[in-house]
């Protein structure tokens, strides 16, 4: 074996394919990883659930597996995170709240068991924003990871996905599994400098999940690449991976909306992402301005009428942070609140509109191989700042997801790579959105971006 140190370093698909040449031990891989998160979430507010029981009879499995030739798949051997709203038996899923923390799962999660049957190896359960509902990351009941990316200022990590990205980006994980109803997959993975991917709706079974919303929920991989969010929907999505090798950047036509993504940009945010296209252009890619008026008409019903996601949320949970109200974060039961005022009526209006603004959206965006923007409009504030809540978080909040949630809304497949650096020096995420169920057509693309970017950096 290689003996190397750095295998947190790596990407998922580099240290499958380690694993398929005989180089790294399964075993071995485990145990780094395990000493790792030891040694660096000693508090726990990454992992909420250690599983490292699981994590060496798993990792034994995959050795044996690979020492007899029979491999589940290219990730076999490969440590995975799951957030801690996914499903596993005979342990609580806590959303994120200690309200649910008694609560046993009687199975897996049907994503879970798919990664199982493809060798991954379990390390643990991860943090992230209480029920699923916020896009900063921070957790006071289980404490907030901190964002992987600055180690001066204790900021936010992005949520609700947050410990999952903080594991990944930190070198606890070697990939994780997060959740998306508004931005909860890309945000976190922006703002932590990885990829994510946000699947269309439908794509992925959802048994075993707890909800925010079962109308816009969505699983997806929070990653160091796109080869492995490539490698990982394979996995989630049970098919075989797109084709990325060869992925060119060369007569690919880039949508870049002419408002409303681009609107009221932190600093820095901006010259990055366009800067990221600049470079794109002169690979091959064409530029393609389109204006779509359809993310400001919907933004407008949701000022002006209400999220039907809030309505979502509190027929989830509204009756249980009723009675559990004294143990939920204060802005995050002030925003499942919210959810009493908007009526049956109101949200299915609001649906409406949304489908009838995606019909038009759609007939752009098949004009172009991808839609291009910034994935989140500012930099990740200081967890200090926003913690107690108030107009400061909610301002926040809403600039977390400003630009991500209308995916969700509009049902597009949609992921963030980095981009460059913002002018604090934090990561910046360019967002790339597909039509509804074409993730691997969106996934080649982003692998030539990722190559033109990393290739001029």
């Amino acid at each position: 074996m290689s003996g190397m140190t750095n295998w947190h370093e790596s990407t998922a698909v580099e240290l499958g394919a380690g694993i398929g040449e005989g180089r790294i031990d399964p075993v071995e891989l485990a145990e780094h990883f395990v000493a790792r998160i030891e040694a660096n979430d000693a508090d726990q507010t990454v992992y909420i659930a250690r599983l490292f029981e699981r994590t060496r009879n798993d990792a034994k499995a995959a050795a044996k597996r690979a020492k007899e030739g029979a491999r589940a798949g290219p990730l076999d051997g490969v440590p995975v995170c799951w957030k801690d709203c996914f499903d596993l038996a005979g342990l609580s899923s806590t959303n994120g709240s200690k309200t649910l923390s008694h609560r046993i799962a009687a199975q897996d999660a049907a994503l879970i068991s798919r990664g199982a049957a493809a060798g991954l190896v379990m390390l643990g359960k991860t943090n992230l924003s209480e029920f699923c509902y916020s896009g900063l990351g921070i957790n006071p009941a289980f404490g907030t990871p901190v964002n992987a990316c600055d180690d001066t200022v204790e900021r936010v990590p992005g949520g609700s996905s947050s410990g999952t990205a903080v594991a990944v980006a930190s070198g606890l994980a070697a990939c994780g599994v997060g959740t998306d109803t508004g931005g909860s997959v890309r945000i976190p993975a922006a703002w932590n400098g990885l990829v994510g991917l946000k699947t269309t709706f439908g794509l992925l079974p959802g048994d075993g999940l707890l909800n925010l919303s079962p109308k816009l929920d969505t699983a997806g991989p929070l990653v160091k690449s796109v080869a492995d969010a490539g490698a990982m929907l394979a996995v989630m999505a049970a098919r075989p991976g797109a084709e990325l090798a060869g992925a060119s950047l060369v007569g690919v036509r880039l949508g870049v909306p002419t408002a409303t993504l681009w609107d009221d940009l932190g600093p820095g945010i901006e010259t990055a992402a366009r800067g990221a296209l600049d470079q794109c252009a002169r690979a091959g890619a064409r530029l393609v301005p389109i204006e779509m008026p359809e993310h400001a008409d919907l933004r407008e019903m949701l000022s002006d009428v209400g999220t039907p996601l809030a309505s979502d949320a509190w027929g989830e949970w509204g009756e249980h942070v009723s009675a559990h109200h004294e143990l939920v974060y204060e802005p995050v039961l002030r925003r499942l609140e919210v959810g009493k005022t908007l009526s049956t009526a109101d949200a299915e209006r609001v649906r409406t509109r949304a489908g009838e603004l995606a019909e038009s959206l759609c007939d752009k965006m098949a004009r172009v191989d991808a839609v291009a923007y910034p994935t989140v409009c500012a930099a990740p504030p200081p967890i200090a700042e926003l913690i107690a809540g108030g107009a400061p978080y909610d301002e926040a909040n809403g600039r977390a997801s400003h630009n991500t949630r209308f995916a969700n809304f509009f049902g597009l497949c949609a992921l963030t790579l980095p981009c460059g650096r913002d002018e604090l020096g934090m990561p910046v995420g360019l967002q790339l959105s597909g039509l509804p169920f074409a993730e691997d057509r969106l996934l080649r693309v982003a692998k030539a971006v990722e190559d033109c970017l990393a290739a001029q950096a």
